[in-house]
């Protein structure tokens, strides 16, 4: 059943993006919504943690007019990261004994990013023909 739903959401989300995706040649908005799995790439020196890939969101809202447009997007991201640093045969500094008892917390990595801009419309850069 999840299988289903799953694969319905996807298809209605590909059918909105392709809709939304036409040559614009007047003025009109332009929504998105973007739905994905982020597999993250951290190049940092963190060697015992494993980040693990999560949901990702994304909103954007554009207006076109005929030569340049002005949008705004919004994108959301989640992760788990696990640790891997090892836990068997830690011995406390003082030499009186193994560690036995560790507290680990791990949480969620949540970003948000947000921005604006501006942009040249594709009517602009055609290379030949008549109109």
């Amino acid at each position: 059943m999840k299988t289903r739903i799953k694969h319905a959401l996807f298809l209605v989300i590909l059918a909105i993006t392709a809709l939304t995706q036409g040559q614009i040649t007047n003025n009109q908005w332009l929504f998105n919504a973007r739905v994905g799995y982020d597999f993250p790439t951290y190049e940092n020196n963190t060697p015992f943690i494993d980040y693990k890939g999560g949901l990702e969101l994304g909103l954007s809202a554009d207006y076109y007019w005929s030569w340049f447009g002005l949008g705004a997007d919004v994108d959301y991201i989640w992760n788990k990261p696990d640790s891997t640093y090892p836990t068997a045969n830690l011995f406390d500094f003082s030499g009186t004994g193994p560690l036995t008892d560790f507290s680990l917390s791990e949480q969620k990595i949540n970003r948000l990013f947000y921005g604006i801009g501006l942009t040249r419309s594709k009517e602009q850069f055609r290379l030949s023909g008549k109109t």
